[in-house]
């Protein structure tokens, strides 16, 4: 990337830079170690993320193991992951689709067996995906997720700070694994 694709003037290349990726739907997402550019002449921004795939697994993972509910923009982004429709993961939690949407839209927090039942879910449907067990003693996973009493309150994502090396770097073995988690 050597010209803005606005305004075909150099663009700057800057490094070293940590940037606030919202372009995953995610208000909490900031990573490391890739270059951005900017152009002196109109003023345009943008960022070369590689292997966008591999960082969206890599933040799947974080969310699908915290150890708090998931979050209306966490329970999205999993959702668009797993390329389904609101009313599809609606039908597949056995909920009403207008609940999800409250989910979603952080009007309503979600409740702990659709939350630990989603977390399951994508972890199943990654599974497939990367065509590799990705999960391994499932069974902990129950008191890895602890939720307390029942909450009324919307839960407040905290920062996920990434370095490149963090989705760049390829990975084996189980990706889910409680004592990790």
């Amino acid at each position: 990337m050597d010209t803005c694709w606005k305004c075909e003037k150099q663009l700057k290349v800057v490094k070293g830079k940590p940037y606030h990726y919202t372009e995953s739907g995610l208000k909490n997402i900031i990573l490391h170690g890739i270059n951005q550019y900017e152009c002196a002449a109109c003023g345009e921004k943008a960022a070369e993320i590689p292997r966008v795939e591999d960082l969206h697994f890599v933040i799947s993972k974080i969310l699908v193991c915290k150890k708090t509910r998931l979050s209306g923009c966490e329970i999205r982004f999993l959702r668009k992951e797993m390329g389904l429709k609101s009313n599809v993961l609606a039908k597949i939690l056995s909920v009403d689709p207008a609940t999800l949407s409250r989910w979603e839209n952080s009007k309503r927090p979600v409740d702990e067996s659709s939350d630990k039942l989603l977390r399951v879910i994508y972890m199943c449907w990654a599974s497939e995906q990367r065509n590799e067990v990705l999960f391994k003693n499932l069974l902990k996973l129950e008191p890895m997720i602890h939720h307390g009493q029942p909450s009324r309150s919307i839960p407040k994502p905290a920062k996920i700070e990434l370095a490149a090396a963090d989705w760049t770097v390829p990975t084996h073995g189980p990706a889910f694994i409680p004592a990790n988690c």
